[in-house]
């Protein structure tokens, strides 16, 4: 049985200890997948801005942030803080008086916080939803199916399980239970 994880490269095999024999009916159950991917990267790690009349950028260590931890790892130093709005899922980007945010250089994360590539002078919602999330969608695809007889969408499959993700901005653990 393999877990294919679309818009990454990965392909995770999960091996059986026995060879599954006698059966005509296989289902997923449970699957539990957890969100470990990076969403800042060296292609989007940096944000410019200006105190006063000084400016400076920020350079961010790769990993997997929510706004909460982005905004930590900016620090308060920098003047800026970002809060994640519920239930819109969008962002407000908090700035002092004197601060001036420029996300129109190129390794910014503008987009993951769902805020145009502009120059803000001041405090700010996100005209879009954050999106924190690199993958949109997970397929179990199990090698063992009879394809000839298991359909999804109408067409002959050996995906056992597809789980789109519909809230892009949730971070964490994603899951899906048995279809019914």
């Amino acid at each position: 049985m393999k877990l294919y994880i679309c818009e990454e490269s990965s392909d995770i095999t999960v091996p059986f200890q026995e060879t599954l024999t006698g059966y005509s009916q296989i289902r997923l159950l449970e699957c539990k997948l957890y969100n470990s991917w990076y969403n800042i990267t060296g292609a989007n790690n940096e944000i410019a801005f200006t105190i006063g009349k000084k400016a400076s950028v920020k350079k961010l260590e790769p990993g997997n942030y929510n706004v909460e931890t982005l905004s930590q790892a900016i620090g308060r130093t920098s003047k800026i803080n970002f809060k994640r709005v519920l239930p819109t899922g969008k962002t407000q980007m908090v700035l002092d008086d004197d601060v001036k945010v420029n996300f129109t250089r190129k390794k910014n994360f503008a987009k993951l916080l769902g805020f145009e590539e502009q120059e803000y002078d001041k405090s700010d919602f996100s005209p879009y939803k954050a999106n924190f999330l690199p993958v949109t969608e997970y397929v179990v695809h199990c090698d063992i199916i009879d394809t000839p007889t298991n359909y999804i969408n109408g067409k002959r499959s050996n995906y056992l399980q597809v789980l789109t993700l519909q809230d892009r901005e949730e971070i964490g653990r994603a899951s899906c239970r048995e279809r019914v």
